[in-house]
């Protein structure tokens, strides 16, 4: 960013804050005062009393609402991504008050079987996708967060003389703090003997892609994800 070495200093009794300019108004934010710093035209960012930038300083409109000086801008824009199944922490940056959150589920594990001898068929079907959420959330500058991705279901596959009713694994829950995305459901095999058929898993949304399944196969459900983006115009 474009910040300039010069700050504007706002004391009150005992208490000094420094704001920061910069040299366009994007990087200040949506809102913002000019102000001229050793004879350079600069921006100054502005916001709500409440936001957790907010100096003592405040600016009042010709209309008459009142913005409070903040100590930054807008930090760029970033995206945090975690993939791979397992548990997480990620940590709020420094000025970062929002932040725009994807949550996905894993997706569950197809299933197949063969029955083989006298009686000799097939039977497939696909697992289902897991649950995906996309929420923008306040969240708290050095708070940690727990992150968790969820991984897809385990197959299920059956070559036998003897089949019985039976369901691959469902995909894995993904969240992040109070958010969170459902896995979705495992492919299973109904029936009575001697005749069985398979059934879809459950799915719940635009998460994990469930696995695929043939005669012969199946595979695992997809891997769930958590996206934390923030800055810019988040």
């Amino acid at each position: 960013m474009a910040e300039l070495a010069k700050k504007l200093y706002i004391k009150k009794g005992d208490i000094q804050q420094a704001a920061s300019l910069y040299t366009t108004t994007a990087e200040a934010g949506m809102a913002y005062a000019h102000v001229q710093a050793d004879g350079i035209q600069a921006s100054l960012p502005l916001g709500e009393p409440n936001d957790g930038r907010a100096t003592i300083g405040r600016i009042k409109e010709t209309s008459g609402h009142v913005y409070a000086i903040l100590t930054s801008g807008k930090p760029p824009y970033h995206k945090d991504s975690y993939t791979t199944p397992g548990t997480y922490t990620w940590t709020c940056p420094a000025d970062v008050t929002t932040a725009r959150v994807t949550v996905a589920g894993g997706g569950g594990g197809g299933v197949a079987f063969k029955m083989t001898g006298v009686l000799s068929y097939t039977g497939n079907a696909p697992g289902g996708s897991g649950a995906m959420v996309l929420s923008t959330i306040p969240v708290i500058s050095g708070h940690t967060y727990q992150v968790i991705v969820g991984g897809g279901g385990k197959p299920l596959v059956r070559i036998s003389s003897k089949i019985s009713p039976a369901k691959a694994s469902d995909g894995s829950p993904s969240s992040f703090h109070t958010l969170s995305a459902s896995g979705g459901g495992g492919g299973e095999i109904k029936g009575e003997s001697p005749i069985y058929s398979c059934v879809a898993g459950a799915s719940y949304g635009s998460g994990g892609a469930g696995g695929s399944a043939w005669d012969t196969g199946a595979n695992a459900g997809g891997t769930g994800w958590v996206y934390v983006e923030y800055g810019g115009d988040i």
